[in-house]
């Protein structure tokens, strides 16, 4: 049918230009024709016009007829590749390369005015400067469209960016009741980190008024102090100290009103009431809790430093010690419980003030814990591990020869024995040691320097090498950090990854248990040797998130991702040695640890 259309449409348009180009040769058949001939008309046209415009007509159509197929099918043969060209394009391109063709044409229409007049080439520098100026308009256009929406996203985001400043900076904070009687608030605002506008409702004041008038002294003096310190922000900054007049009557209980109001008012709460930030998160509420503020601005430990504190009371667990900092930071010390009224040094293994404890207390056995677990950062730092576990090391066999220590008993890993045959789980004492990372050859060394400082000066060693130790109050890295991390991310409600395929297994043993075979190991008879402390049991990653899913109540789907570098795929201790010359065994199951470790993070986390 379009073709039948567009042959109909090329006849036509032959046909006419015949019939015109048939009036160009009007003067040649004057010539010829009689003079009757050209002056009888037919409805006022000579015979003459009528013969010739009918004969041009015809030789038009005939034309037009033979040409019109060629012609059909070399316009489909452009239209198709113009469509393919701008198939090709993208639309930011084509609107790009539009918006250029625009401002070419219209350059070049505003230039050729110029030359308008100019006799002979006038007319057609205008058809030249818009063939030219379009083109380069639109190849332009197109080229350098990335630094143009560049410019512009960046113009945009830029203002966006000073108008959200702006208004975050203009955003009402709501003050409580609790927070102005604490009074830090006052020392943040002044020292200008906290912005204005700071705005107090009347209900607010009206409950710091009934607190400075109860009965009660200890009431009385908060409430006093609190109109004491909201009368001295205002006296120093009244400008960005708002009181306001909203009030919700219906509404008896202040925090409800605090939380309502800052809702409506699009208004942040500064408070250091824990339940009122719970509240106010919970209905969608910004809180800014200077608590918070408190822990962020904590003075930092660094790796290596020695800290002296005194241990004031007992913690909440059995053998902790309580201490404080300069700053009030409570700190809680394992095993401080024996030594609470006294001065402790906590320190690191290449603290020089090490062999002054050793100078001192005249230990007869040494427990060396210490150590740089994740394996992980051994593959990443080789140096940094070899530093932390040897070097740490000898600096405390050094401090043992020195001051006549006995005995010294080593934690060491099952990562010492690398990655076995399945034929060999669970794995023996007598097994090689063919360690896969560095942490495992910086512990295997380390083991070696034990015997050869035996064999040199008597001191006696006893090498535990955990399976993977997990419990309460377990941080989140070294071997066993999947299980507290794990418990962690659960208790806060968030997602678990397990890295690998979640079939690679380890043999994961309850801290309590751990406690157990070293103070066993401190007076057994059978030492210099190495025991594996374990349950000789292989765990899967994904059995052990089916666990953790049973005893929190929480039904969790873990992610996956590629497994790390250095990693063990199966891993289990045999423990019968530790069994037969410790006279140890694991009392704890998997199962009921899990659910101590679970419950100390839930605890934790307020949950």
């Amino acid at each position: 049918m379009p073709e039948k259309i567009l042959r109909l449409i090329f006849i036509l348009l032959f046909t006419v230009l015949g019939v015109v180009l048939s009036r160009q040769g009007e003067s040649v058949l004057t010539a010829l024709l009689p003079s009757s001939v050209l002056t009888e008309t037919i409805l006022g046209i000579t015979f003459m016009s009528l013969a010739t415009m009918l004969l041009g007509g015809i030789l038009g159509a005939v034309v037009g007829c033979a040409v019109s197929p060629y012609l059909i099918s070399r316009l489909f043969a452009l239209t198709s590749r113009m469509e393919k060209s701008l198939s090709a394009m993208s639309t930011q391109d084509l609107i790009a390369g539009t918006l250029g063709l625009f401002l070419g044409l219209i350059i070049a229409n505003l230039v050729g005015l110029a030359f308008s007049s100019v006799p002979f080439i006038g007319p057609y520098v205008s058809v030249v400067l818009s063939i030219v100026l379009g083109y380069l308009g639109m190849h332009l256009a197109v080229s350098k469209k990335p630094e143009m929406v560049g410019w512009f996203k960046l113009h945009a985001e830029e203002k966006s960016e000073k108008k959200k400043s702006k208004e975050k900076q203009r955003i009402g904070k709501l003050l409580d009741t609790n927070i102005i009687i604490d009074g830090r608030v006052a020392d943040i605002f002044q020292t200008g980190f906290l912005e204005g506008p700071i705005v107090v409702p009347v209900f607010v004041l009206e409950e710091l008024q009934k607190i400075a008038d109860s009965s009660d002294v200890l009431k009385r003096n908060r409430g006093r102090r609190g109109l004491d310190i909201l009368n001295h922000m205002r006296k120093k900054n009244r400008d960005d100290i708002k009181i306001i007049t909203d009030d919700f009557e219906e509404i008896s209980e202040v925090d409800s009103k605090l939380i309502k109001l800052a809702r409506e008012k699009g208004y942040k709460i500064i408070t250091n009431d824990y339940n009122l930030n719970k509240v106010a998160e919970l209905q969608g509420v910004a809180v800014l809790n200077v608590n918070d503020l408190a822990i962020a601005v904590k003075p930092a430990v660094i790796p290596g430093e020695q800290i002296f504190v005194q241990l004031v009371k007992n913690g909440k667990e059995e053998g902790q010690g309580v201490a404080y900092l300069d700053d009030g930071t409570m700190i809680v010390v394992e095993d401080g419980s024996k030594s609470i009224g006294k001065e402790v040094a906590v320190m690191d293994t290449h603290d020089k003030a090490v062999e002054d404890v050793f100078k001192k207390e005249h230990f007869d056995a040494v427990v060396h814990l210490a150590a740089q677990t994740l394996v992980s950062d051994s593959m990443a730092d080789p140096e940094h591990d070899m530093h932390e576990n040897i070097a740490g090391t000898v600096r405390i066999l050094e401090c043992c020869r020195k001051y006549g220590v006995k005995r010294i008993i080593f934690s060491s890993s099952a990562a010492t024995y690398g990655d076995v045959a399945d034929s060999a789980l669970p794995i023996s004492e007598t097994l090689p040691q063919q360690p896969l990372s560095f942490y495992g050859l910086t512990k295997k060394t380390a083991e070696n320097y034990l015997e050869l400082y035996r064999l040199a000066y008597g001191i006696d060693y006893v090498i535990l090498r955990f399976a993977n130790v997990y419990g309460e109050r377990q941080g989140d890295g070294g071997e066993g950090g999947v299980i507290s991390i794990f418990a962690k991310r659960m208790a806060e409600g968030k997602g678990i990854t397990i890295f690998g395929d979640g079939n690679q297994t380890r043999d994961f043993v309850y801290a309590g248990d751990i406690a157990d075979g070293i103070l066993d190991s401190l007076t057994t008879e059978a030492a210099n040797t190495a025991y594996n402390l374990s349950t000789s049991e292989e765990t899967s990653l994904k059995e052990l998130v089916a666990i953790l899913s049973k005893v929190s109540g929480k039904e969790i789907v873990p992610a996956y991702d590629k497994p790390r570098e250095g990693d063990i795929y199966r891993s289990s201790l045999n423990n019968a040695k530790a069994k037969c010359n410790l006279h140890w065994e694991p009392k704890i199951s998997l199962e009921e640890g899990l659910r101590r470790t679970y419950e100390d993070f839930a605890k934790r986390e307020g949950k």
